[in-house]
C-alpha cells in the first residue's frame, strides 16, 4: 500500500504474477507455472518431452515399448505438457521446462519484477 502510487497496474500485476510463479517453481508445480508465464506474456512453447510407462514390465517389454516410443508408435508414450501436474512426472516437467526455456522465461520475469522493486527501493 506504501508504494501504491508510485506504480502502474501493470507493475502491480507483474509483481503479484512473479511471486505466484515462484511459488509454483518452488513447489514443483511447472503446469501452473506455465500458465502464470502465460499471463505474464512470455509466450510459452512445449518442449515435446514424452513420458513412457514401462512399470511392471519385464526387460524384453521395457525394450519393446521403448522402442516403439521412439518410434513414435500411437500410444507407446504421451507428451508430458499434456499430462498437467498429475503425479509422478516431476522429472519429465524438469526436462520439459528445462528444454522449452521456460526457467530462462522466469528469470526474465523476476528481472523484471526485481527491476521495479529497485526502482521503489531508490525511491525511498
Amino acid at each position: 500500500m506504501y508504494f501504491s502510487s508510485a506504480l502502474t497496474e501493470d507493475e502491480k500485476n507483474h509483481l503479484k504474477l512473479c511471486r505466484q510463479l515462484r511459488n509454483k517453481i518452488l513447489h514443483c508445480d511447472f503446469h501452473a507455472a506455465r500458465k502464470k508465464l502465460k499471463e505474464l506474456g512470455a509466450n510459452p512453447q512445449p518442449a515435446n518431452v514424452t513420458r513412457t510407462d514401462i512399470s511392471g514390465l519385464s526387460g524384453q517389454e521395457m525394450a519393446e515399448q521403448i522402442s516403439s516410443a521412439l518410434a513414435h508408435t500411437p500410444g507407446s508414450s504421451e507428451y508430458v505438457a499434456d499430462l498437467g501436474d498429475r503425479a509422478g512426472v516431476v522429472f519429465g516437467w524438469l526436462l520439459e521446462a528445462g528444454g522449452a526455456g521456460d526457467f530462462a522465461k522466469a528469470a526474465e520475469a523476476f528481472a523484471r519484477g526485481a527491476a521495479i522493486v529497485d526502482r521503489l527501493a531508490m525511491s525511498g
